[in-house]
């Protein structure tokens, strides 16, 4: 028993002491990861303190206040229009869209009012500039996939009554303000990031890390195409779809990794590991698109042509359009990783 007590206090006289991201506080039972806390900070009480109330009016902190107003808004208001038909897939990534917006901005901005974002074992230079990017780009196809999904249902209703454009148009409105409101938030942080010099420790706040989270925006909204085409069978449309999956899985691992700041425990050298990455991603991407480039001239000799949005020859043609955009940003990114690559060896 004497030992015992002498093995606990000589450990917590040494965690005490020691330059390291544990800290162990025996008394009050306290383990907390990822930073290391003066255990004079205790005092029996969980060590999160509020921010000063003169943060509110920070250019940050509105534009996230305004975000979680525009993104409510926008959903209460698609809500009460409804939509049905073709369009239930566009309106549930629309949906989708604005409550995962509102849903991250309000924890980040819940752990930063708080602090509790210290304790937290995650990289909070990276995770921010990920949630705004990725929340611009999504809100940004919502803001164009749900207008043009609201016109083309009401060319082919024959009740015009039945819609309620009030509502929608309030809705799209909400989502165009959204857009703009996480654009200027991410422009923020990115101007406060290179202000203290920390631009480039931040990975999520470089060309290849806004990338990332561009392609995998980008394949959020090629899936939603793909569900709305109708009859989408095809030689090599399953592995396509898979391929794009893949693609997808890829950008959002390398987001996880830096986000979670498990970049030291990969046993690879985390550049060439990148490259790879890179590589295997822009190929997959690239005979994605020559396969439905090939579908599409063929489907170009036959008569199956429409002027509205919900033929499958649109439908296809939108997709192959996404999935061109996508394959720029993973040639982008590619070149980004070859560059990096060099430079570190």
């Amino acid at each position: 028993m004497i030992t015992a007590s002498l093995l606990l206090l000589y450990i917590h006289r040494e965690v005490s002491a020691a330059d390291s991201n544990w800290a162990l506080h025996i008394q009050d039972g306290w383990i907390l990861g990822g930073c290391l806390v003066d255990r004079r900070t205790f005092r029996g009480k969980m060590p999160v303190r509020f921010s000063d109330m003169s943060n509110l009016a920070s250019p940050k902190t509105v534009s996230r206040l305004l975000e979680m107003l525009f993104t409510c808004a926008a959903f209460s208001l698609a809500r009460a229009a409804g939509l049905r038909g073709w369009s239930e897939a566009f309106a549930t990534f629309a949906m989708f869209t604005w409550c995962f917006s509102f849903a991250a901005t309000l924890l980040v901005f819940l752990a930063e009012f708080t602090q509790f974002h210290s304790l937290l074992a995650l990289s909070w230079k990276s995770l921010p500039v990920t949630v705004a990017a990725f929340s611009a780009l999504m809100n940004m196809a919502a803001s164009v996939t749900y207008p043009l999904m609201v016109l083309s249902v009401a060319m082919a209703q024959e009740n015009w009554s039945e819609l309620s454009p009030p509502y929608q148009i309030a809705a799209a409105l909400a989502s165009c303000l959204a857009f703009l409101a996480y654009s200027v938030e991410l422009l923020v942080l990115l101007l406060l990031l290179n202000k203290d010099g920390e631009g480039r420790t931040a990975y999520m706040a470089t060309g290849p890390g806004l990338l990332k989270v561009l392609e995998v925006s980008l394949a959020c909204v090629v899936c939603v195409t793909l569900t709305t085409v109708s009859s989408p069978e095809f030689a090599g449309f399953r592995w396509a779809v898979g391929a794009l999956c893949a693609c997808a899985l890829l950008s959002l691992a390398v987001i996880l990794i830096m986000v979670g700041e498990c970049r030291a425990r990969c046993p690879f050298p985390f550049p060439r590991l990148l490259l790879v990455f890179s590589v295997l991603a822009f190929l997959l991407q690239g005979a994605v698109l020559a396969v439905w480039a090939l579908q599409l001239r063929r489907e170009a000799r036959g008569p199956d042509k429409c002027s509205q949005m919900n033929c499958r020859w649109n439908q296809m043609l939108l997709s192959a359009a996404l999935i061109a955009l996508n394959l720029t940003a993973y040639l982008t990114d590619l070149i980004y990783s070859i560059q990096l690559s060099c430079c570190r060896s």
